[in-house]
């Protein structure tokens, strides 16, 4: 119950470094609350608990610095070539916005021909993904391509075209995608996705669709989705408002991967990893705000939330 007056509704949010303060501070003051009180009890009890409590204090710690480490480790090298500066600036943009929408960190650097992206490789750059427009003056992007892949083998290419005419050389370079211009937003989000996939990094996401209209987002991105107008508010990390979707709450949450995402009440379904602490009746979230844990339920939501900190406890003794 320590956590009540850091969580109480309207409390602007925590940073992580204060969280995981106050979390062990929490964890501390019932650990020497349960000394003094218990201290009568079998000795054997004493020892269980108070094990207990440390594995329970590791776990948080475990928890708080995991998507730290995970984003340290996942920076994303990209490499834009184009001649026009406009298109270049437009390109920017639209890779700039599909970090958010994708969640994932990135080094990306803009050259306005060949011959300067393949200077920057020859001085020692490593790219993991080249976005070329083909026709460029000097050096076209199948030219720079190919003496790319000699200087540097390894990366991923896509390429950018006002024609279709180069689809066969686009093909024999192996590219991820090909491009045609003017860039859309859509097209980009699907240049990512093939580029994950091939590249082994795990994104799974979520794709709901009703009518014209569908909404696709990261799955690591969702803190919680909640019942709505007969549809789900989608609450996405880093953004404000929720984005709603047509689909019933039943089926969303068939779709969810049950390791990381916990019904804890009627028409409300959590990451796990957005949960502070669960309480006797509430469940707390990292942005200050909580929610009453279903009483009928209450049994089975505890055990699959404490499933999970194993899990994650287990995991980070593994990597040790």
């Amino acid at each position: 119950h320590s956590f009540g007056r850091i969580c109480e509704p309207g409390h602007p949010p925590y940073s992580r470094k204060i969280l995981l303060q106050e979390r062990q501070r929490a964890v501390f003051n019932t650990a020497s609350a349960f000394s003094a009180y218990a201290a009568p009890a079998a000795g054997r009890q004493n020892r269980f608990l108070k094990n207990r409590l440390e594995k329970r204090k590791r776990i948080s710690y475990t928890l708080m610095v995991r998507q730290e480490n995970m984003k340290e480790k996942a920076v994303r090298t990209i490499a834009i070539c184009e001649d026009d500066r406009k298109e270049r600036q437009e390109l920017l943009m639209f890779v700039r916005e599909a970090q958010k929408q994708l969640s994932f960190e990135m080094d990306v650097e803009t050259f306005r021909n060949g011959e300067e992206l393949l200077a920057s490789m020859r001085a020692g750059k490593k790219y993991e993904l080249l976005l070329l427009d083909i026709l460029m003056d000097g050096m076209n992007g199948i030219e720079t391509a190919r003496e790319a892949r000699r200087l540097q083998p390894g990366f991923f290419l896509a390429f950018i075209t006002s024609s279709r005419e180069f689809g066969a050389e686009a093909f024999e370079m192996d590219a991820v995608h090909y491009l045609v211009k003017p860039v859309h937003m859509d097209s980009l989000l699907e240049l990512f996705r093939r580029f994950f996939r091939r590249s082994g990094i795990p994104v799974k996401m979520l794709e709901l669709k009703w009518g014209s209209k569908s909404l696709c987002v990261p799955m690591h991105r969702i803190t919680r989705i909640q019942s709505s107008n007969k549809g789900v508010d989608v609450y996405l990390q880093g953004a404000g408002r929720p984005q709603w979707a047509d689909v019933s709450f039943s089926k969303v949450e068939e779709m969810l991967d049950e390791e990381y995402f916990l019904r804890i009440s009627r028409g409300l379904l959590v990451q796990m990893n957005y949960i502070l602490c669960m309480e006797q009746n509430v469940c707390r979230f990292r942005d200050g705000t909580s929610s009453l844990i279903s009483r009928r339920e209450k049994k089975d939501i505890r055990r699959k939330y404490n499933d999970f900190l194993f899990r994650g406890m287990m995991e980070e003794e593994e990597n040790e």
